[in-house]
């Protein structure tokens, strides 16, 4: 194995002084070309600005640490289009730009970091004069890279490094199933780039974004576009999904007769009445879609300028026309048995019982401190009907009495009233009313919401649209509304 010289490139610096402290060797350097090459525009220059020193680390020297005091200097440019008027001295192959220790150090710490794990690497490197630790080891193996040539047979895809927010591009190579690279973003130029940069790609498998068809396109016009075998079961699958969804199936009946067995059950699908059209919105938001399909853009960004959501651009992109809507298909309730007995007895006049739903709703605006008025709203979920009646004070007897009122205005009697758990319900007053009229009394379940789900809709449909949110109070707005 050849030596290393004390100084680590003569080329580019000369040993000026040699100072011992108490844990390190420092080796002074002072550099000795008389110009250097701009890293922006390769105009040389032999004009100084300013001079620094750098201090990296460097081989150790008898398991003495050894530490560089480089005199390093800062050149003008002289090129007028130069985006740099003032740049650092390089040392290529040698020291990196903001690196605290030199190439061959790196290299001798990351073959001890390779023939052991980052603990047993540490332990060996302090003992032969290396400054570092293991969580420097693990770090100088994550940034090293390595030399892949480009394959011929190269499969492209996305990846979510964050779903819905970031998303990142995948090469793999085919042929050895190894990854190449990773891309940030999922549009069409990093791709392209990268091609550029890596000329021979003979065959690109990727999906179905137009994205990274483009970039084929674009970078690689000779490379043979194809589909992976994922994708095409998956195209496979979301063909039959849309057939099965757009027809519906019925299985015949079996005769009770004695028939000779078949070898298999025809299902026969039933035509579509009528084929359903797509809403101008649809066509025309379906239309602008498919114009920005070509354009390379991710759906997020296709979504931010037209304005819907990114899920709906994607659905969209697949369609092959517009999305229209499929006419409903009646379903079968639990109430479908005994429909034929309920047409009978409202048929026969029996049309007077009822069970009432009850709410109040407050008319406090913003503020809730005060007096101010409620509307009891009573809904019957059999026939729709409601009632409104307003209360100037929200009390049991109140209630009581708009109760009495709203049953003189009822079509039909009154079997069944249910309420909320609120205090103007749950009393003697309105129990007791109900006991002696001999109406059912019940009430939801505490924090259940949707136990009244049929009167709160009508709070929404009825009250709120015709009174709105204002605040009312007093005798005379009782007496307008």
């Amino acid at each position: 194995m050849a030596s290393e010289p004390l100084c680590p490139d003569p080329s580019l610096w000369r040993l000026s002084l040699i100072t011992l402290h108490r844990d390190r060797v420092a080796l002074h350097l002072r550099p000795v070309r008389n110009a250097v090459t701009c890293p922006a525009c390769g105009t040389t220059s032999s004009r100084v600005h300013s001079r620094y020193r750098r201090r990296p680390r460097d081989l150790p020297w008898s398991s003495w640490p050894v530490q560089l005091v480089i005199h390093t200097r800062k050149f003008f440019c002289h090129h007028d289009q130069c985006s740099r008027r003032i740049f650092t001295e390089p040392f290529p192959g040698v020291l990196a730009r903001y690196s605290r220790q030199t190439e061959r150090l790196r290299r001798a710490l990351l073959e001890l970091a390779h023939a052991s794990n980052g603990e047993s690497a540490a332990r060996v490197s302090r003992l032969l004069g290396y400054v570092t630790s293991p969580d420097s080891l693990i770090s100088l193996q994550w940034q090293e890279q390595f030399p892949v040539p480009t394959p011929q047979a190269l499969g492209v895809d996305e990846f979510a490094l964050r779903r819905g927010c970031t998303y990142g591009t995948i090469l793999v190579d085919l042929e050895n199933h190894q990854p190449v690279d990773i891309l940030e973003g999922k549009q069409a130029e990093p791709l392209t780039q990268w091609l550029r940069e890596h000329q021979g790609v003979e065959i690109l498998a990727r999906d179905r974004a137009e994205a990274y068809a483009l970039a084929g396109r674009t970078a690689a016009p000779n490379a043979l576009q194809v589909a992976d075998r994922f994708h095409l079961v998956h195209n496979v699958g979301d063909a039959l999904k849309e057939l099965f969804r757009s027809r519906r199936w019925e299985i015949p009946p079996a005769s009770t007769a004695a028939t000779p067995v078949k070898p298999a059950v025809t299902i026969e699908a039933t035509p579509p009445v009528k084929e359903p059209r797509p809403t101008p919105r649809k066509q025309a938001l379906w239309e602008a879609v498919q114009l920005q399909k070509d354009t390379g853009q991710s759906n997020s960004a296709i979504a931010r300028e037209l304005g819907v959501n990114r899920k709906t651009i994607g659905k969209y992109l697949a369609a092959e026309r517009p999305p229209a809507c499929a006419p409903r298909v009646g379903r079968r309730t639990k109430l479908a048995p005994y429909i034929p007995y309920l047409r009978q007895r409202w048929a026969e006049g029996c049309h007077n019982s009822s069970k009432l739903y009850a709410d109040l709703v407050a008319h406090c605006g913003h503020r809730a401190e005060g007096a101010f008025l409620h509307t009891l709203v009573l809904t019957d979920v059999a026939t729709g009907w409601t009632e409104c009646l307003p209360l100037l004070f929200r009390t049991q007897e109140a209630v009581v009495q708009a109760l009495g009122r709203a049953r003189q205005l009822l079509p039909m009697g009154l079997l069944g009233l249910d309420t909320d758990n609120g205090s103007e319900f749950l009393n003697a007053e309105l129990i007791g009313y109900c006991a002696r009229e001999r109406i059912t009394f019940t009430r939801g379940r505490a924090y259940k919401k949707n136990d009244q789900c049929f009167v709160e809709q009508k709070n929404g449909s009825i009250v709120r649209h015709l009174v709105g949110y204002n605040r009312f109070e007093g005798e005379a707005a009782y007496r307008v509304e």
